[in-house]
């Protein structure tokens, strides 16, 4: 949820307000508790946003409270919280960082009426971390031996993980802190492109969104690969030239953000890997005679050299092509918004954390909806409510020219969440789809 302004993607504040309140009005419900699992809020849309600030803090939080949407849910959130039995659980996640300062906490436990009585669960690590690697956050539901543990999962996205500890301790000292380049990338890049290209924040994952940015902005392009990813042009020609050499780190079902053969689970590849392995993909469709000017127009472009092209997409050949279809394939390859089995980032590289002692992994983050009884630990994702993009089957060629139209393709909210049953035996876990009008159906389950 985000504040009452042109950026805000959430939009489904009806039928999420109507499922908190059919929990609020449950007869004889069981004891309950409500994990708000990270990226509830949307700082990051706050008009000026330019980095994580404590001060600014709670004025942006009440920015976005203040948003018809928001206080919509906000409303029927805080009458679940009042239900005999509930307890609310809240997790930061990448967009919401803000939510380990201590006054946005009491302001957010305010407006559900539960002020000092909400679990803030980024407070221990779940797992603590170990040299450079960053600890775990999150709940732990159930026995130990079969637990539940609920997550955030940026912790293994290399462009947008949030070291906690750091956050709180310069919350505490009043220290600057730097936030992932992910966000940079949305508060910097992706709303200044909103305006024109209203569908840009709805396509995932963002290494392909990188792809597109060098077609649809150079010089933004260039600023932002230098500044927060360390790559000059010659870099990225470099690395092109030698995943073009090596071939594709991903097969064509694996997604870039996915666990395909070979994935180590730690470290994750790196941003600018996975943006080398799209591009070379599209240049190997090129003729190889015509791969070498290709890379000298990528060096030139990533220098700031401007489109020489003019029309409509379609007519654009060359080097802007070649991008256009890198960028949609590899939304396509990355599809995280069907088929409720298929692997990604954080299945993949949480298997050397979890497996021992914990029954299930239930994350967010990534948008995607997934049921993985089978793997060990079973992993769940609870999907999201913010509408999502998907590029339609067919020719990726034929699509370029309906960009320029708008959100030419599908974008819809999926409105899931998963539910956690305890009891006698290893916990159940479901997912669970909602309509416009809030009604759950089961769609998955272990």
């Amino acid at each position: 949820m985000g504040p009452d302004n042109d950026l805000c993607s959430f939009r489904d504040e009806k039928p999420l307000a109507a499922l908190l309140s059919r929990l609020a009005d449950e007869a004889d419900a069981p004891p309950t508790e409500l994990v708000l699992a990270g990226d509830l809020f949307d700082f990051l849309q706050v008009d000026g946003y330019d980095g994580f600030d404590a001060g600014l803090s709670v004025q942006r939080f009440d920015e976005i409270l203040r948003s018809p949407r928001t206080a919509a849910v906000v409303e029927a959130l805080r009458r679940l919280a009042q239900r005999p039995g509930v307890e609310v659980t809240v997790l930061a996640g990448n967009h919401d960082p803000e939510l380990l300062v201590p006054s946005v906490r009491e302001r957010f436990e305010d407006a559900i009426g539960r002020k000092g009585t909400v679990l803030h669960a980024d407070d221990e690590p779940l797992l603590p971390g170990v040299g450079d690697r960053l600890p775990v956050w999150g709940r732990a539901l159930g026995e130990e031996g079969r637990a539940v543990w609920v997550i955030h999962g940026d912790r293994w996205d290399t462009l947008n993980a949030i070291h906690r500890g750091t956050f709180r301790e310069a919350i505490a000292t009043g220290k600057p802190v730097s936030l992932p380049a992910g966000s940079h990338l949305v508060f910097e890049v992706l709303q200044k492109l909103k305006p024109t290209y209203g569908w840009i924040d709805q396509l995932k994952p963002e290494v392909a969104v990188l792809v597109l940015l060098i077609y649809l902005d150079p010089p933004r392009a260039k600023e932002f690969f230098q500044k927060h990813l360390g790559l000059t042009a010659r870099m990225v020609r470099g690395m092109v030239s030698a995943a073009l050499r090596k071939g594709p780190l991903f097969g064509p079902e694996e997604a870039a953000t996915s666990s395909g053969p070979g994935f180590q689970p730690e470290p994750t590849p790196e941003t600018s890997v996975l943006l080398a392995d799209l591009l070379a993909r599209a240049l190997a469709e090129e003729p190889e005679a015509r791969r070498d000017q290709l890379l000298a127009e990528l060096e030139a472009r990533l220098r700031g050299a401007a489109s020489p092209a003019s029309g409509t997409l379609a007519e654009h050949g060359g080097l802007g092509r070649l991008l256009l279809r890198a960028g949609l394939q590899g939304c396509r390859w990355a599809d995280r918004f069907q088929g409720l089995d298929r692997s990604d980032t954080i299945q993949g590289a949480s298997a050397g954390y979890v497996s021992e002692g914990v029954g299930a992994l239930v994350a967010g983050h990534t948008h995607g909806a997934r049921v993985k009884p089978d793997l060990h630990p079973a992993y769940y994702n609870t999907g999201t409510w913010l509408p999502v993009g998907k590029i339609p089957a067919g020719d990726v060629a034929a699509l370029i020219d309906q960009i320029e139209q708008g959100p030419a393709w599908p974008a819809e909210s999926p409105r899931t969440f998963v539910q956690v049953d305890l009891g006698d035996g290893p916990p159940k876990v479901r997912l669970f789809a909602c309509n416009e009008n809030g009604q759950p159906r089961e769609i998955g389950h272990a």
